[in-house]
């Protein structure tokens, strides 16, 4: 109690365990997005009247919260989306969130918003950015603000496209 990470939601509290598994059902090392399952007393038992959605949430006495976390080597617990949110690039789970923080860092973004696209069949990040008053959108600031996030994130998560959006 009274411990606090910038940026970490804190770490599980007692009486209850939690798993960060991959799609496979495994868990993944430290540092790496999965899927958080939560074990406690005050899980419930299913949904009212939906069978379905209770058996894809529920196993045994672990409930699968469709959210997106990792967790690093102390414990420290650091959400990453909504499962249905993220985006799948190169197989690796990218935070739409993260790389819009990265790119609202940049002084020519007003607002962004990241969004896959299929580029050969593969999801790739695309970035939707408005420009702040006396920017000039195009190909320069495009490629300024990949630059950008390339000094900040993992190459996979870099926009491939950048669209300038009025508002």
């Amino acid at each position: 109690p009274g411990e606090a990470r910038m940026g970490s939601l804190g770490k599980v509290v007692d009486g209850y365990s939690i798993e960060i598994l991959g799609d496979d059902g495994t868990p993944v090392p430290a540092g790496e997005v999965g899927t958080m399952w939560v074990k406690g007393d005050t899980a419930a038992l299913g949904y009212w009247l939906d069978r379905p959605k209770t058996v894809e949430t529920f196993a045994g006495d672990r409930c699968n919260t469709r959210d997106k976390f990792w967790v690093d080597p102390e414990g420290w617990l650091y959400y990453a989306g909504r499962g249905d949110d993220l985006l799948k690039v190169g197989g690796i789970f990218v935070s739409p969130m993260e790389v819009e923080d990265c790119l609202l860092q940049h002084p020519a973004v007003r607002e962004c918003a990241i969004v896959g696209y299929d580029e050969a069949g593969l999801t790739k990040p695309l970035a939707y950015v408005v420009a702040k008053d006396g920017q000039k959108p195009g190909d320069a600031l495009a490629e300024a603000l990949r630059e950008h996030a390339r000094t900040k994130l993992a190459r996979y998560k870099v926009p491939r496209r950048v669209v300038f959006v009025a508002e």
